[in-house]
């Protein structure tokens, strides 16, 4: 199908890149991208390399982790397991060309494999102390709900923020979108046994997975 408009292709430099005569530059990540000037660029389908390894390993990753969990690797079940695994890669497929969303995350993994084994502690500590006060006679709960400054600009750092801090026992994200209740950065959260050392606690999660980014990272959509 031909573009509705002309259209070059830069080889040397990029070659998932169209040039719209306008001169907007449009990153291919989809069949079809829309450019700030409302033309779009078509990809012409030989240049699939990026998402074929990422539909590639997606895949991987989800039979491997049907595989660790059933724990039963009979023929008809690894048979279902593929189809399923399959059946999700193609909707991911089909969902990439309806809307074209790509979020980017550029993130440093030594720095965010540390901060996954620094939050497994907390998770670890946090049990603990959940479970000694549901077991304790007295039973003497402060519950609370307060607000979280959060650093973090991109979408996906304050995701991973707000799920941490919901993973954590004893904790909660209830808001993370600016209501009746939150500002402009800032979370909702519910803690079921709430000290002033939650907030220092809270502040130092944060200043973490700040850190888990580059310089100059932000949530894009492409």
């Amino acid at each position: 199908m031909a573009p509705p408009f002309p259209i070059t292709r830069e080889k040397e430099k990029n070659p998932h890149v169209l040039i719209c005569t306008q001169a907007h530059t449009i990153p291919i990540f989809t069949e079809t991208k829309k450019a700030a000037c409302g033309h779009r660029a078509f990809c012409d389908g030989k240049q699939t390399g990026g998402i074929s390894v990422k539909r590639v390993v997606t895949a991987i990753v989800l039979m491997s982790a049907w595989l660790l969990m059933s724990g039963l690797y009979k023929p008809i079940l690894i048979s279902f397991g593929a189809a399923s695994v399959l059946l999700v890669v193609w909707v991911m497929a089909r969902m990439d060309k309806v809307d074209g969303d790509v979020l980017h995350w550029h993130i440093k993994p030594i720095v965010f494999m540390k901060y996954q084994v620094w939050l497994l502690g907390e998770i670890a500590k946090a049990n603990w102390i959940v479970t000694c006060n549901i077991l304790s006679p007295r039973l003497h709960l402060r519950q609370h709900m307060f607000a979280v400054p959060v650093s973090a600009e991109s979408d996906i750092a304050q995701v991973t923020f707000a799920n941490s801090i919901t993973l954590t026992p004893g904790t909660i994200t209830i808001e993370t979108e600016p209501g009746h209740f939150t500002e402009p950065g800032r979370f909702l959260v519910h803690a079921l046994d709430f000290s002033e050392a939650d907030l220092e606690d809270l502040a130092e999660m944060d200043r973490r997975v700040v850190a888990c980014e580059t310089l100059g990272a932000s949530a894009e959509v492409s």
